[in-house]
């Protein structure tokens, strides 16, 4: 007789489950990745600002140059400010998506962990009738044997 397990379908739906909700926090933290990488490219703009700034200071310049200057850098800090609060709400976003990848994997963990248990109570149970059998066959046998 084979190991049937009647909850099979519902196991399987729940690594399905599972999977796509592994695919689902992936693409989430690859966008929280990528906000996080474009904040860093405005924080090293706005650093090469500076420093081309500190430069004309020192060589010389005229006022419109840093006035351009002063725009730019005030341009790039108000996109830094909206790309950190965009980054805190993907964040939030990915939490949530960690928090409902964490509680498939708990459901999915909960049937394999009844089908090992079925599992094992099957076993124990084939090795009994497997040992029945083999103390029939001996009883058998040797009362064949015996002589009358």
């Amino acid at each position: 007789m084979v190991f049937r397990f009647s909850l099979q379908t519902l196991l399987r739906i729940r690594q399905s489950r599972e999977q796509q909700q592994e695919l689902r926090l992936r693409a989430t933290n690859q966008r929280v990745a990528a906000v996080r990488e474009e904040i860093a490219r405005i924080d090293q703009r706005i650093e090469l600002g500076r420093t081309a700034q500190r430069h004309r200071l020192q060589t010389g310049t005229i006022a419109v140059e840093l006035q351009f200057e002063r725009l730019c850098a005030e341009v790039l800090g108000e996109h830094r400010v909206r790309m950190i609060k965009e980054l805190a709400l993907r964040e939030k976003h990915r939490d949530e998506e960690r928090a409902r990848f964490e509680q498939l994997r708990r459901e999915r963990e909960t049937v394999e962990a009844l089908r090992d248990r079925q599992l094992l109570l099957y076993q124990q149970e084939s090795r009994r009738r497997e040992q029945r059998q083999l103390d029939d066959l001996f009883l058998l046998r040797h009362q064949y044997l015996r002589p009358r």
